[in-house]
Protein backbone atom coordinates (compact mmCIF):
# COMPACT_ATOMS: atom_id res chain seq x y z
CA UNK A 1 0.00 0.00 0.00
CA UNK A 2 2.71 2.57 0.78
CA UNK A 3 4.27 1.58 -2.64
CA UNK A 4 0.91 2.61 -4.37
CA UNK A 5 1.03 5.93 -2.52
CA UNK A 6 4.52 6.84 -4.27
CA UNK A 7 3.30 9.02 -7.72
CA UNK A 8 5.11 7.01 -10.22
CA UNK A 9 3.23 4.86 -13.27
CA UNK A 10 5.85 1.98 -12.67
CA UNK A 11 5.66 1.34 -9.19
CA UNK A 12 1.45 1.83 -9.14
CA UNK A 13 1.53 -0.89 -12.01
CA UNK A 14 3.41 -3.61 -9.81
CA UNK A 15 1.30 -3.12 -7.14
CA UNK A 16 -1.58 -3.44 -9.50
CA UNK A 17 -0.42 -6.67 -10.65
CA UNK A 18 -0.20 -7.88 -6.97
CA UNK A 19 -3.58 -6.96 -6.80
CA UNK A 20 -5.03 -9.12 -9.91
CA UNK A 21 -3.28 -12.18 -8.48
CA UNK A 22 -5.12 -11.75 -5.42
CA UNK A 23 -8.08 -11.45 -6.47
CA UNK A 24 -9.02 -8.01 -6.07
CA UNK A 25 -9.75 -7.25 -9.57
CA UNK A 26 -12.12 -3.99 -8.99
CA UNK A 27 -9.17 -2.90 -6.47
CA UNK A 28 -6.47 -3.46 -9.47
CA UNK A 29 -8.69 -1.60 -12.04
CA UNK A 30 -8.73 1.39 -9.63
CA UNK A 31 -5.20 1.37 -8.95
CA UNK A 32 -4.63 0.62 -12.62
CA UNK A 33 -6.74 4.03 -13.82
CA UNK A 34 -4.83 5.73 -10.89
CA UNK A 35 -1.58 4.91 -12.63
CA UNK A 36 -2.79 6.57 -15.81
CA UNK A 37 -3.66 9.91 -14.45
CA UNK A 38 -0.43 9.55 -12.90
CA UNK A 39 1.08 9.01 -16.43
CA UNK A 40 -1.03 11.86 -17.96
CA UNK A 41 0.12 14.14 -15.66
CA UNK A 42 4.30 13.33 -16.19
CA UNK A 43 3.40 13.91 -19.59
CA UNK A 44 5.57 10.69 -20.91
CA UNK A 45 3.64 9.60 -23.50
CA UNK A 46 4.97 6.05 -24.07
CA UNK A 47 4.36 5.31 -20.51
CA UNK A 48 0.74 7.16 -21.15
CA UNK A 49 0.29 4.38 -23.89
CA UNK A 50 1.41 1.49 -21.48
CA UNK A 51 -0.95 2.97 -18.96
CA UNK A 52 -3.93 2.54 -21.28
CA UNK A 53 -3.17 -0.75 -22.60
CA UNK A 54 -3.46 -2.02 -18.53
CA UNK A 55 -6.64 -0.01 -17.73
CA UNK A 56 -7.93 -1.75 -20.96
CA UNK A 57 -6.89 -5.23 -20.08
CA UNK A 58 -8.46 -4.99 -16.59
CA UNK A 59 -11.53 -3.48 -17.95
CA UNK A 60 -11.76 -6.59 -20.59
CA UNK A 61 -11.21 -8.96 -17.81
CA UNK A 62 -14.16 -7.17 -15.81
CA UNK A 63 -16.26 -7.15 -18.82
CA UNK A 64 -16.90 -2.87 -18.54
CA UNK A 65 -18.50 -1.52 -21.73
CA UNK A 66 -16.01 0.66 -21.79
CA UNK A 67 -12.78 -1.70 -22.37
CA UNK A 68 -13.22 -1.48 -26.31
CA UNK A 69 -12.64 2.28 -26.72
CA UNK A 70 -9.84 2.12 -24.22
CA UNK A 71 -7.17 -0.40 -25.91
CA UNK A 72 -8.42 1.04 -28.99
CA UNK A 73 -6.76 4.38 -27.46
CA UNK A 74 -4.15 2.41 -26.25
CA UNK A 75 -2.88 0.94 -29.80
CA UNK A 76 -3.60 4.49 -31.46
CA UNK A 77 -0.86 6.01 -28.93
CA UNK A 78 1.58 3.23 -28.53
CA UNK A 79 1.69 3.35 -32.66
CA UNK A 80 2.42 7.24 -32.62
CA UNK A 81 5.29 6.39 -29.52
CA UNK A 82 6.51 3.77 -32.21
CA UNK A 83 5.47 0.97 -29.35
CA UNK A 84 5.10 -1.42 -32.04
CA UNK A 85 4.82 -4.84 -29.43
CA UNK A 86 2.15 -2.69 -27.12
CA UNK A 87 0.28 -1.82 -30.22
CA UNK A 88 -0.02 -5.73 -31.59
CA UNK A 89 -0.85 -6.72 -28.00
CA UNK A 90 -4.06 -4.52 -27.85
CA UNK A 91 -5.13 -4.37 -30.89
CA UNK A 92 -4.90 -8.44 -30.33
CA UNK A 93 -6.97 -7.76 -26.88
CA UNK A 94 -9.37 -5.56 -29.15
CA UNK A 95 -10.11 -8.17 -31.45
CA UNK A 96 -10.56 -10.21 -28.68
CA UNK A 97 -13.05 -8.13 -27.39
CA UNK A 98 -15.04 -7.45 -31.06
CA UNK A 99 -14.98 -11.11 -31.34
CA UNK A 100 -17.35 -11.53 -28.45
CA UNK A 101 -19.45 -8.38 -28.63
CA UNK A 102 -20.11 -9.31 -32.05
CA UNK A 103 -18.89 -6.30 -33.87
CA UNK A 104 -19.19 -6.57 -37.72
CA UNK A 105 -16.43 -8.53 -39.31
CA UNK A 106 -15.16 -6.12 -41.54
CA UNK A 107 -14.38 -3.70 -38.78
CA UNK A 108 -12.71 -6.53 -36.79
CA UNK A 109 -10.82 -8.03 -39.47
CA UNK A 110 -9.38 -4.49 -40.57
CA UNK A 111 -7.95 -4.34 -36.59
CA UNK A 112 -6.24 -7.85 -36.79
CA UNK A 113 -5.00 -7.67 -40.31
CA UNK A 114 -3.45 -4.18 -39.62
CA UNK A 115 -2.09 -6.11 -36.15
CA UNK A 116 -0.57 -8.93 -38.15
CA UNK A 117 0.79 -6.55 -40.49
CA UNK A 118 2.56 -4.29 -37.68
CA UNK A 119 3.76 -7.48 -36.17
CA UNK A 120 5.77 -9.05 -39.30
CA UNK A 121 7.18 -5.77 -39.72
CA UNK A 122 8.18 -5.94 -35.46
CA UNK A 123 9.35 -9.28 -35.42
CA UNK A 124 7.22 -10.29 -32.36
CA UNK A 125 8.13 -12.91 -30.17
CA UNK A 126 6.23 -16.35 -30.51
CA UNK A 127 4.31 -15.92 -27.84
CA UNK A 128 2.52 -12.64 -29.42
CA UNK A 129 2.38 -14.09 -32.52
CA UNK A 130 0.31 -17.17 -31.23
CA UNK A 131 -2.07 -14.77 -29.12
CA UNK A 132 -3.10 -12.80 -32.07
CA UNK A 133 -3.47 -16.19 -34.09
CA UNK A 134 -5.81 -17.24 -31.49
CA UNK A 135 -7.39 -13.87 -31.61
CA UNK A 136 -8.02 -14.33 -35.55
CA UNK A 137 -9.43 -18.09 -34.47
CA UNK A 138 -12.06 -16.38 -32.38
CA UNK A 139 -13.00 -13.70 -35.28
CA UNK A 140 -13.31 -16.30 -37.94
CA UNK A 141 -15.39 -18.51 -35.14
CA UNK A 142 -17.26 -15.77 -34.05
CA UNK A 143 -18.43 -15.24 -37.47
CA UNK A 144 -19.21 -18.28 -38.91
CA UNK A 145 -15.97 -19.33 -40.62
CA UNK A 146 -15.24 -22.81 -38.56
CA UNK A 147 -12.70 -24.46 -40.89
CA UNK A 148 -10.85 -21.50 -41.09
CA UNK A 149 -11.00 -20.72 -37.40
CA UNK A 150 -9.45 -24.41 -36.73
CA UNK A 151 -6.58 -23.62 -39.25
CA UNK A 152 -5.12 -20.37 -37.23
CA UNK A 153 -5.48 -22.59 -33.97
CA UNK A 154 -3.22 -25.33 -35.54
CA UNK A 155 -0.73 -23.17 -37.37
CA UNK A 156 -0.30 -21.02 -33.40
CA UNK A 157 -0.70 -24.70 -31.45
CA UNK A 158 2.77 -25.58 -33.83
CA UNK A 159 4.69 -22.44 -33.51
CA UNK A 160 4.30 -22.40 -29.24
CA UNK A 161 4.96 -25.98 -29.21
CA UNK A 162 7.92 -25.11 -31.31
CA UNK A 163 9.00 -22.22 -29.98
CA UNK A 164 7.84 -22.41 -26.38
CA UNK A 165 7.33 -26.18 -25.76
CA UNK A 166 3.74 -28.34 -25.18
CA UNK A 167 3.55 -27.10 -21.54
CA UNK A 168 3.95 -23.58 -21.87
CA UNK A 169 0.72 -21.47 -21.63
CA UNK A 170 0.85 -20.61 -25.02
CA UNK A 171 0.86 -24.07 -26.13
CA UNK A 172 -2.05 -24.94 -23.61
CA UNK A 173 -4.24 -22.29 -24.62
CA UNK A 174 -3.87 -22.61 -27.93
CA UNK A 175 -5.06 -26.25 -27.68
CA UNK A 176 -7.69 -25.83 -24.94
CA UNK A 177 -9.27 -23.42 -27.81
CA UNK A 178 -9.05 -26.31 -30.19
CA UNK A 179 -10.85 -28.72 -28.26
CA UNK A 180 -12.96 -26.21 -27.47
CA UNK A 181 -13.82 -25.57 -31.02
CA UNK A 182 -14.23 -29.24 -31.87
CA UNK A 183 -16.47 -29.44 -28.68
CA UNK A 184 -18.63 -26.22 -30.18
CA UNK A 185 -18.81 -28.14 -33.75
CA UNK A 186 -19.69 -31.70 -31.95
CA UNK A 187 -16.77 -33.00 -32.92
CA UNK A 188 -16.10 -34.99 -29.02
CA UNK A 189 -14.08 -37.22 -30.67
CA UNK A 190 -11.81 -35.01 -32.15
CA UNK A 191 -11.52 -32.99 -28.75
CA UNK A 192 -10.19 -36.05 -27.57
CA UNK A 193 -7.60 -36.36 -30.23
CA UNK A 194 -6.65 -33.56 -29.72
CA UNK A 195 -5.69 -33.94 -25.86
CA UNK A 196 -4.33 -37.72 -26.60
CA UNK A 197 -2.25 -35.51 -29.21
CA UNK A 198 -0.62 -33.07 -26.66
CA UNK A 199 -0.85 -35.08 -23.05
CA UNK A 200 -0.09 -39.07 -24.41
CA UNK A 201 -1.83 -42.19 -24.27
CA UNK A 202 -3.38 -42.81 -21.19
CA UNK A 203 -2.70 -39.30 -19.95
CA UNK A 204 -6.10 -38.51 -20.45
CA UNK A 205 -9.92 -39.45 -19.61
CA UNK A 206 -12.84 -39.16 -22.03
CA UNK A 207 -16.50 -40.36 -21.72
CA UNK A 208 -17.03 -43.33 -22.48
CA UNK A 209 -20.86 -44.40 -24.11
CA UNK A 210 -23.64 -42.23 -23.21
CA UNK A 211 -22.78 -41.87 -19.62
CA UNK A 212 -23.28 -38.22 -19.73
CA UNK A 213 -26.04 -37.53 -17.55
CA UNK A 214 -26.40 -36.96 -13.77
CA UNK A 215 -25.26 -40.81 -13.37
CA UNK A 216 -22.52 -41.21 -15.78
CA UNK A 217 -21.17 -38.06 -15.56
CA UNK A 218 -19.92 -39.47 -11.94
CA UNK A 219 -18.91 -42.32 -12.75
CA UNK A 220 -16.82 -40.81 -15.15
CA UNK A 221 -15.19 -38.77 -12.91
CA UNK A 222 -14.66 -41.64 -10.24
CA UNK A 223 -12.38 -42.99 -13.06
CA UNK A 224 -9.69 -39.91 -12.78
CA UNK A 225 -6.81 -41.11 -11.31
CA UNK A 226 -3.11 -39.95 -11.16
CA UNK A 227 -2.29 -40.70 -14.21
CA UNK A 228 -4.48 -37.94 -15.62
CA UNK A 229 -3.67 -35.15 -17.13
CA UNK A 230 -6.88 -33.92 -18.35
CA UNK A 231 -9.82 -34.98 -19.12
CA UNK A 232 -13.06 -34.68 -21.72
CA UNK A 233 -16.36 -34.64 -19.89
CA UNK A 234 -19.28 -34.92 -21.72
CA UNK A 235 -22.35 -33.62 -20.31
CA UNK A 236 -26.27 -34.17 -21.63
CA UNK A 237 -29.45 -32.75 -20.81
CA UNK A 238 -33.39 -33.72 -21.16
CA UNK A 239 -34.74 -31.58 -18.37
CA UNK A 240 -34.27 -27.38 -17.61
CA UNK A 241 -31.12 -26.69 -15.78
CA UNK A 242 -29.62 -30.24 -15.76
CA UNK A 243 -26.25 -28.67 -17.54
CA UNK A 244 -25.92 -26.25 -14.74
CA UNK A 245 -25.91 -29.35 -12.40
CA UNK A 246 -23.66 -31.28 -14.32
CA UNK A 247 -21.29 -28.36 -14.45
CA UNK A 248 -21.53 -28.04 -10.94
CA UNK A 249 -20.55 -32.05 -10.14
CA UNK A 250 -17.58 -31.78 -12.88
CA UNK A 251 -16.26 -28.32 -12.31
CA UNK A 252 -14.28 -28.08 -15.80
CA UNK A 253 -11.50 -25.54 -16.04
CA UNK A 254 -12.42 -24.24 -20.11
Amino acid sequence: QAMAKINHPNVITIHEVGQKRLGRPRDALATARDALTAAKDAGYRPVQAEALALVGRLELDAAEPTAPETLRAAMHLATETGDELTMVDEATNLVFAFADSGRPHEQTLEIATLAESVGRHAHLPAEATVVLDQAFSAMLEAHGEPTLAQARLEKALALAEQELGPDSGAAVAAMTRLGNLAETLGRFDDARAILLAHFGEGRVLATQGNLNNLIGVPLTIFGLGPAHDAAVIEMGMNVPGEIERLTEIAAPSV
